[in-house]
């Protein structure tokens, strides 16, 4: 139809314009950006997916210091139990020639000297080595329990019927959770705990007594008695610190003693995880490696979180790996050692250590996940004097030189057990690194394939775009000329 009051063909001309210098602006802005993606407009779902992804990106690349950094400190820490371990490979030297008696006392006074000099500098490097003001090898370590045997078993040891058994138990308390804040919480806490034991130490009891030849029922038994004694007696020490609180309040000099009785209730309410070790080594012939075999396979078939090596005087040593750090672990200990493997014709007489609280791990993070397997934890030592039991060691008396290099070898061990851990660290912090830096590569390429410009098809986009705005405005002209024809007919 001709008419003069609407012209569609010049709307849709102008339409059409319109549209084309829209493309041609949207494909200049990504030409000229190099991203395809400038506003959440351009791609809704792929600007979302783009913004998580540089998220991670960003996370991994952190993630890549982080473990390079980590790599670093680890190899100045290495540097410095270097220079601890040619310290007391001297010191232990000095020590084996001063046994020697074809030395005078002048020339052990000569090496005592260089033995004390040698010993302040153990301290010296204990204090002064750090990395970026970290302290490094002055801080409590290994805070777990352990059992050491005074036998020498590295040539191996001939079991017969008399000495074929080792036994111990192996103890972690754990404080409850969450944790009380007040001694009335404490209460509240004890008094629950009293209720549940009792109820199943009721269970147990009635278990128990309907089958009288069950032994794992007895056992339960046993154990549930056990549960329950130990809830009334916690619930009675938390009685003890609510009293204490509220005489606290009346008189302020009782504050410090509601503060012991209150930790004291939190000790009480920890719950204890124990596990009893038998190790049956049979009537045969063992080698020292056989014996820590059969000890460990023991401990893994308990569950116990613990290990049994072989020191450097070749006596076994068994330690627990639930190091104290008074938020996991409060006790840690080996305890119970019998059977009739542990005698002097066997393994030696055992002498348990508890764990005492202090260790401070140094944590590497490396990952972006957020969780805890992202962490590296390293573990961190005193390679002091006093921290390696050293303090106050001297050559002039003849008769402390064995108890001197036995502290000198299980120092070495110290030492040498440190190195193989960060060696070890160090290791997979390289392995993470590496994986780290591949995810990001594939993170990269995948959101360079999401958001950037691919300017062969963009310029293509372009000059399609400028062929319609061309052809647009030239049909544009066209169409206004439509009108112009109602004047022929009206003349």
């Amino acid at each position: 139809m001709l008419s003069i009051n609407y012209n569609s063909a010049s709307r849709n001309a102008v339409n059409q314009v319109g549209n084309a210098q829209t493309g041609i602006a949207k494909a200049m802005n990504a030409l000229s950006t190099g991203n395809r993606i400038n506003s959440a407009a351009d791609d809704v779902a792929g600007s979302a997916m783009a913004s998580r992804m540089q998220v991670q990106s960003n996370s991994l690349d952190t993630a890549v210091t982080n473990a390079n950094m980590g790599v670093n400190l680890i190899q100045t820490m290495d540097g410095a139990m270097k220079e601890t371990e040619e310290l007391l490979q001297r010191m232990t030297k000095l020590t084996e020639m001063s046994k020697n008696d074809a030395y005078s006392t002048q020339d052990r006074d000569m090496m005592d000297q260089e033995f004390g000099a040698l010993s302040n500098e153990l301290d010296r490097n204990a204090q002064s080595a750090n990395y970026n003001g970290i302290s490094l090898i002055n801080n409590a370590g290994n805070t777990a329990a352990s059992a050491l045997f005074d036998k020498d078993i590295s040539k191996g040891i001939t079991f017969t019927a008399g000495n074929d058994q080792l036994t111990f138990k192996v103890t972690s308390t754990s404080p409850l959770q969450p944790a009380p804040k007040t001694a009335a919480e404490a209460v509240t806490a004890a008094t629950a705990a009293v209720t549940a034991t009792t109820a199943a130490k009721a269970a147990a009891d009635a278990a128990a007594t309907a089958s009288p030849s069950d032994a794992a029922l007895a056992k339960a038994k046993t154990a549930a008695d056990t549960a329950a004694t130990a809830a009334t007696a916690a619930k009675a020490v938390a009685d003890t610190a609510a009293a204490s609180a509220t005489a606290a309040k009346t008189d302020p000099t009782k504050a410090a003693k509601a503060a012991t009785d209150f930790n004291k209730a939190l000790d009480a309410l920890a719950t204890p995880t124990s596990k009893d070790i038998t190790v049956d080594f049979g009537t045969k012939a063992l080698s020292a490696n056989d014996i820590v075999g059969a000890i460990n396979k023991s401990l893994k078939a308990a569950g116990a979180n613990a290990n049994a090596t072989i020191n450097s005087e070749g006596h076994l040593k068994i330690d627990s790996n639930d190091r104290v750090d008074g938020a996991k672990f409060t006790k840690s200990t080996i305890t119970d050692i019998a059977g009739t493997a542990a005698a002097a014709t066997g393994l030696g007489a055992g002498t348990a250590t508890d764990g005492k609280t202090g260790f401070g791990d140094i944590v590497i993070n490396v990952g972006s996940s957020g969780n805890a397997y992202d962490n590296i934890f390293l573990k961190t030592v005193d390679l002091s004097s006093e921290g390696l039991g050293l303090k106050g060691a001297s050559l002039t008396n003849s008769t402390d030189l064995d108890k001197t290099l036995s502290t000198l070898k299980a120092a070495l061990d110290t030492v040498t057990e440190q190195r193989s851990h960060l060696g070890a660290s160090q290791k997979r912090l390289t392995f993470a690194s590496d994986n780290l830096q591949n995810v990001k590569n594939n993170t990269d390429a995948s959101l360079s394939s999401i958001e950037d410009t691919d300017y062969a098809a963009t310029t293509m986009q372009l000059a399609k775009e400028k062929v319609l705005n061309s052809a647009s405005q030239a049909m544009l002209g066209q169409s206004n000329q439509m009108q112009s024809e109602v004047t022929q007919l009206l003349k």
